[in-house]
């Protein structure tokens, strides 16, 4: 037992005390916390029990000790009433001896010591009804008994001792299907153990509370009267009473009739039990809503539609015969295969699963081989290898240890009954036509071959199918002909390209995929112990993949840091969930740089994830650390439940319902499905269940036919791997361990080479629903992403910034933005400044002239401000907008342009004498210089001041443009190609291309560009999508644009435009005033009315950026590279001061580490060029680092070979 130190509360009532206790967690546990509050009424000298009401994931139901209706229903029986509030109730995490803890101080805390040894009761709604269930199984000896209220996860594991603790499950009609198959699962399979339990189904209800009290309390009170023993004594620990199962009543699940143990005609196996007769009218009320009140009778029945056969054993007499029952086609026709061999040569045996009765046809003996639930084998483990005389001494151990039945020596000895009749159902370009009995659950499955076609839907009677468009799909039969048709597509083969691309710190195996106008990426991730290879080369991933491509998605599949490191263990890193924690994260971030710059991934379209095992757990971390739109997970419970705590990714869960990974219960999968519902994220849940094989099922695999993949169906049948329903019963594991240590078995299986003997064996994983990657919910799984791809809405409007008019932005690094606009209440200044890329912003007060007509905001990141307004000048602020100058104390006159360079020199065009000019600075203001523009002839002023990453300055005029490269000591006009040369907007892209409107006199000119610094113009057709622009932003390969209407976005250099709106305020309009603003975070603005920012970055943040200085005669200024994007070589341009120490220029991949070193010396003051041959490098995102003395700098690289 573990060692707790509690915490204790007492409140008093007037009749009765409450007390809580909290259990922190010791070394070896991992609940997070569990506290508890019990009530105990002052009148009871002696409790009975403990009743504990438990609550749903993320609830509390401490407060049920406060109801005065469970009060009342407690006392009459002397217990106790406990409520909790626990965060993991996964029994592993320690919770079941944090219970028993608190049980231990409650008993110190309130003098009762009783409540050390007493039994419980639990009532547990959803999540905390399964935990009711697992809490039973962890301490049945002292459960009286539970109700789960439509909880749960579906369990495999034995419930031991638990079967004979009664309970009483609920579901609903409405609630998720996983939660109804899931319960009725846990049912079905322990009923046959003879599990003391009723399910109800509620009718027209969702995941709500049972309403029925009367029912739940009935169920309480007759479960305390019949096992605590009289007399009672709770001082120790209490022997409850084991109830027989022939004093219990029976109800039909379907047909809502009961009957006492010795009257009911269902079958016992799948049929609620029941207490009392009462208790029993209580569920048939309650399932029918009062509709039904049927007992049944007692003359037994047997189904007239069964072809019996007798056994016979080789070597006994006719005593020892025994009966099988079976209307299973492929067994029929295998027994009387059999009979037409002479009795000798008939060396078949019967290996069946047991059960108690005759069943009606195998008279004389106590038990029977389950109809349908036995195989004719070749061979058998030897521990069922008995006689049927065996079987009858020693019922109990052979049905319920043993549990089947495979005497080595029997035989199908004749047939003693007729041909099974019943409709038929054909499946035209399928699988599993045949004849069914009406009420049979049917499988059908399409014929494609994954590898070159795709599934396109169901047509025919396809009301009756569950899902209409998976290629694998089911129904009820009826009781008439049904004809379904499967419609598909031939795709070819996918043929991936494969490449070598380098990651942040190692080259990455890649395989990938993209089809022509490709509409969203979907990033693979392989398992634990896989690779990239074997996973894109599985035929579940390529079934996906064809499905996928052909809905417009690109494929890329890679591999973890530890497959290419080639550690032994191939798992993805799970533990942290950022880019610069995780390599594996960073890994897929250059891989998503690399194929945006190649054009594959276009950055406005939406990625997802998806992987198989530790795979998928990753798909989870990724899609969160770099906000993907959604995640799938297969065969994977998810990560730690922090995460889906914090997470915003809409998430698939597709866990396989008998996977032995996840302790065949999924339990993390359906509480972290829970949690993200809790929070209102989209999310689903597909949990794969156990398919019969049919003979065609491995032609889905390369290399193998139909008539191969017949033989393996009938081998592995013949050695009885599969039942005659078709169902492995023999999981691929203990099917590989026969291939390795004696092949020679197989003489089917044995012939193929290794790799499509591993097909072989994924196909019986996905059959038997075992961990695995599958492709039976494909056409679901893309339909959610795609109801997902939009992702969270481009545009947030920044909601602390009022309306106003006219705002204009400005930025600077390490998350400097400021925005300054008029107020409509007062036509004052409204001035707001952030220091943190728009998360909180900060009012500025100090600026008080009205009527204010701001043209731009320019940020140094230092404390410096500059303001330009056309009619007041330049207001300046040195530290961060606390105070100002006052109009013409910066500049004489009013500003229509302002720029500040990266040498510190500051331009300005001034309203009135500075027409003709452009006004410098060195000295911050303190004296400005005119520099005359040759040829201008305007009464105009400069209008727009713009600079290239050469450090090269460019004149927006109405005179045309202007080009300096000399810092603005001298100009040339730069019109070449230019038809309207009135400049009305302009801006420079991070390629230092060049682009302008231009107008004539009162008319519309033109767009054009300039990608040789101004020197030529190109004209652009992009007039009739976009009209007047009143600001540009080009990066990363997309530009954006602002008129007085909407915001437009290309990412193909114009050819085509589409509105960027979402998010957009419905009021917002630009026609008074816009601006775009790009910050160095990537972070993209729009102002107008009001004030958004993208809600992720449209570029990769420029790094190591200083703040912008006042100027000496040369800056430190490390300048983008050209070309950028490169192969192999690129030019790296630097311009130094005076250093007193040796200058670095060096090359690092993406997690810092260092590749090269171009320079480590002093050198001189000025500019400076130096040529990176990476002809030795991989593919991928690099960066160049310039440090000297105390100024570091740094540009991001992308190679491209």
């Amino acid at each position: 037992m573990q060692r707790f130190s509690p915490i204790l509360l007492l409140f008093s009532l007037l009749s009765s005390q409450i007390y809580d206790v909290s259990i922190p967690e010791n070394d070896t546990a991992s609940y997070n916390y569990a506290d508890f509050r019990i009530w105990i009424n002052d009148s009871t000298d002696t409790l009975r029990g403990i009743y504990w009401f438990m609550h749903p994931n993320n609830g509390d139901s401490r407060n049920i000790v406060t109801d005065s209706a469970y009060q009342s229903l407690v006392n009459g029986q002397d217990f106790a009433l406990m409520g909790a509030h626990i965060f993991n109730m996964h029994m592993e995490t320690g919770i079941g001896d944090a219970v028993i803890a608190a049980m231990d101080s409650f008993a110190v805390l309130s003098q009762h010591d009783e409540i050390s040894f007493i039994p419980f009761f639990i009532n547990g709604y959803s999540w905390g009804g399964q935990f009711g269930y697992h809490f039973t199984k962890w301490i049945p000896e002292r459960m009286l008994g539970f109700i789960t209220q439509k909880g749960g996860y579906h369990d495999t594991t034995d419930a031991g001792d638990a079967i004979e603790v009664p309970g009483l499950m609920f579901v609903a009609e409405n609630d998720l299907p996983y939660r109804i198959e899931n319960l009725t699962g846990i049912f079905l399979d322990h009923r046959p153990l003879g599990a003391k339990w009723a399910l109800a189904m509620e009718q027209d209800a969702g995941h709500t509370q049972i309403t029925d009290q009367n029912f739940l309390n009935s169920f309480f009170n007759t479960v305390t009267d019949l096992r605590l023993p009289q007399p009672l004594d709770v001082f120790q620990p209490v022997t409850l009473i084991t109830l027989s199962d022939t004093i219990g009543w029976l109800g039909n699940q379907g047909a809502w009739i009961i009957g006492d143990w010795d009257c009911y005609d269902g079958i016992v196996d799948s049929s609620s039990w029941f207490l009392t007769r009462e208790e029993g009218e209580l569920w048939q009320n309650f399932v029918s809503e009062g509709t039904a009140t049927d007992t049944s009778a007692c003359e037994p029945v047997l189904d007239s539609n069964l072809v019996i056969f007798s056994v016979g054993i080789h070597g006994a007499g006719e005593e020892s015969n025994y009966v099988v029952a079976t209307d299973n086609d492929a067994l029929i026709d295998q027994c009387r295969a059999q009979l037409e061999l002479p009795e000798a040569e008939r060396m078949l045996h019967i290996n069946g699963f047991l059960d108690y009765g005759d069943g009606g046809f195998n008279q004389p003996w106590s038990w029977h081989i389950i109809p349908n639930e036995w195989v004719l084998a070749e061979m058998s483990i030897g521990v069922c290898n008995a006689y049927p005389e065996d079987v009858e001494n020693d019922l109990d151990y052979w049905i319920n240890t043993v549990g089947q039945l495979c005497n080595w020596s029997s035989f199908i000895k004749e047939e003693i009954s007729g041909d099974p009749e019943g409709p038929w159902a054909w499946i035209n370009d399928g699988y599993a036509s045949g004849t069914y009995m009406p009420g049979d659950t049917v499988h059908i499955w399409s014929g494609l071959d994954p590898v070159t076609m795709t599934f396109q839907e169901w047509t025919g009677d396809t009301s009756l199918l569950a899902d209409t468009e998976e290629w694998h799909t089911t129904f009820i039969m009826p009781n008439n002909d049904v004809h379904f048709y499967a419609l598909q597509d031939s795709t070819g083969p996918i043929d991936f390209e494969y490449e070598i691309i380098q990651g942040p710190e190692n080259p990455k195996n890649v395989y990938y995929k993209f089809p022509e106008n490709s509409t969203g990426t979907i990033f693979f991730f392989h398992g634990g112990s896989g690779n990239a290879e074997g996973f894109a080369d599985r035929v579940e991933t390529i079934q996906f993949s064809q499905d996928a491509l052909q809905k417009g998605y690109g494929i890329i599949i890679t591999e973890s840091e530890n497959a290419t490191l080639n550690t032994g263990l191939n798992r993805w890193l799970l533990e942290t969930w950022t880019i610069e924690e995780n390599i594996d994260v960073a890994n897929i971030q250059a891989l998503i740089d690399t194929f945006t710059v190649r054009g594959n991934i276009n950055a406005q379209d939406p990625i997802y994830s998806a992987g198989v095992s530790n795979g998928g757990n990753f798909s989870s971390v990724v899609a969160h650390a770099l906000n993907f739109n959604a995640a799938v997970m297969y065969s994977a419970q998810g990560n730690p439940p922090e995460l889906y705590q914090v997470t915003e990714t809409p998430t698939v869960f597709c866990p396989a319902k008998y996977d032995p990974a996840l302790g065949g219960e999924n339990w993390a999968a359906h509480m972290n499905f829970d949690t993200l519902q809790s929070r209102d994220i989209p999310s689903a849940f597909y949990e794969l269940d156990r398919s019969p094989a049919y003979p065609q099922r491995f032609a889905r695999i390369p290399g193998i036919d139909l008539s191969l993949s017949n033989d393996l169906f009938n081998e592995f049948l013949t050695m009885g791997f599969i039942d005659n329903n078709h169902y492995f019963t023999v999981l691929d594991d203990s099917i590989q361990y026969l291939y390795m240590t004696n092949p020679d078995s197989f003489s089917i299986l044995g012939t193929l080479n290794i790799p499509t003997v591993r097909h072989v064996l994924d196909q019986i994983k996905v059959m038997t629903a075992d961990h695995s990657f599958f492709a039976d919910f494909n056409q679901r799984i893309l339909s959610f992403l795609s109801e997902h791809s939009a992702g969270p809405d481009f545009w947030l409007q920044q909601a602390e910034i009022p309306q106003g008019y006219k705002y204009r932005i400005g930025s600077a690094p390490e998350g400097h933005v400021m925005v300054a606009g008029t107020n409509l209440d007062d036509d004052m200044p409204a001035l707001y400044y952030s220091f943190d890329d728009g998360s909180s912003w900060n009012n500025l007060n100090g600026l008080n002239n009205p009527a204010a007509m701001f043209q731009d905001v320019i940020l140094s990141g230092d404390g410096r401000i500059y303001l330009p307004d056309f009619a007041y000048g330049v207001f300046y602020s040195d530290d961060f907008g606390q105070t100002w100058t006052g109009i013409g104390e910066f500049t004489p006159e009013g500003c229509a342009a302002f720029g500040l360079h990266s040498s510190g020199v500051l331009f300005a065009g001034l309203t009135y004498t500075g027409i003709g000019f452009i006004h410098r600075t060195e000295d911050n203001g303190v004296t400005w210089e005119a520099i005359p523009l040759p040829n201008y002839n305007s009464n105009y002023a400069v209008e727009h001041i713009h600079f290239n990453s050469q450090g090269h300055v460019f004149l927006g005029t109405i005179n045309g443009i202007y080009r300096s490269t000399d810092v603005g000591l001298t100009w040339e006009q730069v019109n070449y190609g230019l038809n309207g040369v009135q400049v009305y907007s302009m801006t420079i892209d991070d390629q230092d291309h060049i682009y302008v409107l231009t107008t004539q006199p009162g008319l519309f000119d033109g767009y054009y560009r300039s990608m040789d610094n101004g020197s030529t113009w190109e004209t652009l057709d992009w007039v009739q999508d976009i009209n007047y622009a009143l600001d540009i932003v080009g990066v990363d390969g997309h530009i954006y644009a602002i008129n007085d209407q909407t915001i437009f976005i290309t990412s193909d250099a114009g050819q085509t435009w589409s509105e960027l709106t979402n998010g957009l305020n419905q009021d917002e309009a630009f026609y008074l005033g816009a601006d775009l603003e790009l910050t160095p975070s990537g972070y993209l603005y729009a102002a107008g009315k009001y004030v958004h920012r993208s809600s992720q970055t449209v570029s990769s943040p420029t790094m190591g950026m200083e703040p912008t200085r006042v100027p000496k005669q040369f800056s430190f200024k490390l300048f983008p590279a050209y070309p950028n994007p490169f192969n192999p070589t690129t030019t790296i341009r630097f311009d130094l001061e005076k250093t007193s120490h040796p200058i670095s220029l060096q090359i690092y991949d993406i997690t810092g580490r260092i590749m090269e070193t171009l320079i480590y010396e002093k050198i001189e003051p000025g500019h400076h060029e130096v040529q990176w041959d990476a002809s030795a490098s991989a593919s991928g995102v690099y960066f160049v680092e310039l440090v000297s003395d105390k100024n570091r700098s740094v540009q991001k690289l992308i190679l491209l070979k």
